[in-house]
């Protein structure tokens, strides 16, 4: 038998290590199939300049210019998962930030930013990642320059990732610092408040205002302005008819500017704008057939706050109360409905709906029976207590901020002739107590 003259092959690679080895951590995504998506996508950067003079280029990162279907899908694909911490820490782990940085900077399609900051904030998600992220100072230097950005899916996603990052304890301190140093960060958010339509962008935005003044008294003393105050205006006006949801965020960034020397004078100059929205916002509420409380706990409080910020000196609120008193009859049926919920067993509180029969006889604790309508349907509204996602600690600070405001009006009554005089006059057609009689009720079931 002759003997062979070749070696044997070698063993075949069973097709799981294969696939393992291609998977990044425990997901089933392909590091080669990341790899190739990036590499496509710096060649289709590199080639977005070819063919054009310095004319055409300036006015295609102006107008933008569009991104290849085929890539574009590819890139929502390493978007969407880059969700994943696996896949984030292998971004990091492959430098995929400096590659990103440098697209960002070369790019003159808006969709092709966007979603690299949309990575980018997906990756900031992730604890393992977020500090890393955060010590690229070229990266930190270039999201806030994007704020400057006038293409809103840009901005929304450079919000979120600014957001993302002050919201790591262990970032917040260098994201801070640097926006510190910037005054054009102050800027373009005041702008992009006063001027955009977009709801996500409004939201993002007023977050990232709420999350500077919440960080750093001293940044919120330095921004507690005329124009950042005018944005949070508008973006309230917009939020109001639009999304709701955003009203608590722009409300405690106002609540926040009050706090201070500068932001309490500008609020004052502009109270005949606020004012006036304040007190619709909370008329909204209790207006509605059936008034809910819980979820808008936040928005009430901050809301309160700025208007008795307002109404400090009993000049102001004299003359508020010789104009309209409305205001003071929606905060009271606010105050004694948030009363209501408190007195509520806690397996009770859940979803539990307080009718205009339950707060009639609430009314009548500290009052003669006859004295209230009871058959009235106007007398009272329907209210609808929940829980919700709400803490007890968040109605105990609405119950004070309300308990607060009524005690301030009642003492001013028992001062001043004028205002005691005021409030004589009914609390809702159909009921004889007087306005009062119930600040006297309410303040007595506190």
């Amino acid at each position: 038998m002759e003997s062979s003259d070749h070696n044997p092959p070698p063993p075949q690679e069973d097709e799981g290590d294969i696939l393992r080895a291609d998977s990044i951590g425990d997901t089933v995504f392909s590091k080669q199939w990341v790899f190739s998506t990036l590499m496509k996508l710096l060649k289709a950067v590199e080639n977005e300049g070819e063919g054009q003079d310095q004319v055409n280029e300036e006015e295609s990162r102006r107008c933008g210019i569009e991104v290849d279907e085929e890539l574009e899908n590819d890139l929502c694909k390493l978007w969407d998962m880059s969700a994943n911490e696996d896949v984030a820490v292998f971004l990091q782990e492959w430098e995929s930030p400096d590659m990103l940085i440098n697209v960002i900077a070369k790019t003159s399609a808006p969709r092709v930013t966007e979603i690299c900051m949309g990575v980018l904030s997906n990756m900031m998600c992730s604890r393992k990642v977020s500090e890393a992220l955060s010590e690229n100072k070229d990266l930190i230097t270039l999201a806030l320059s994007l704020l400057n950005n006038r293409d809103p899916p840009t901005l929304v996603e450079t919000c979120r990732f600014i957001n993302t990052a002050l919201s790591h304890p262990g970032c917040a301190d260098r994201w801070l610092a640097a926006i510190r140093e910037d005054e054009e960060v102050f800027q373009n958010l005041a702008f992009v408040l006063q001027s955009s339509t977009n709801n996500d962008l409004i939201h993002n935005a007023a977050y990232l205002v709420d999350l500077i003044l919440d960080s750093s008294e001293e940044m919120a003393e330095r921004w507690s302005s005329p124009p950042l105050l005018d944005g949070l205006v508008e973006a309230f006006k917009q939020a109001r008819s639009e999304r709701r949801a955003t009203i608590p965020v722009i409300l405690h960034a106002i609540q926040l500017i009050s706090t201070t020397s500068l932001g309490i004078d500008s609020l004052v100059k502009m109270s005949e704008s606020i004012l006036p929205l304040l007190a619709q916002y909370i008329s909204d509420v209790c207006q509605e057939e059936v008034i809910v409380i819980a979820g808008k706990e936040k928005a009430l409080t901050s809301a309160i706050y700025i208007i008795r910020a307002l109404l400090a000196s009993p000049e102001k609120i004299t003359k508020h109360l010789e104009t309209d008193k409305q205001l003071l009859r929606n905060l009271l049926k606010i105050l004694s409905a948030t009363q209501e919920k408190e007195k509520l067993p806690t397996s009770a509180n859940n979803g539990t709906t307080l009718t205009s029969e339950t707060l009639n006889n609430a009314d009548r604790k500290n009052t003669d029976s006859s004295s209230e309508d009871a058959s009235n349907p106007e007398a009272t509204n329907n209210v609808t207590v929940t829980d919700g996602a709400v803490s007890d600690t968040t109605t105990e600070l609405l119950l004070s901020s309300l308990s607060s405001f009524a005690q301030m009006v009642l003492d001013l009554s028992g001062k001043e002739a004028h205002v005691k005089e005021l409030l004589q006059d009914k609390f809702e057609e159909g009921n004889d107590t007087t306005f009062q009689e119930k600040l006297r009720e309410v303040l007595d079931s506190s």
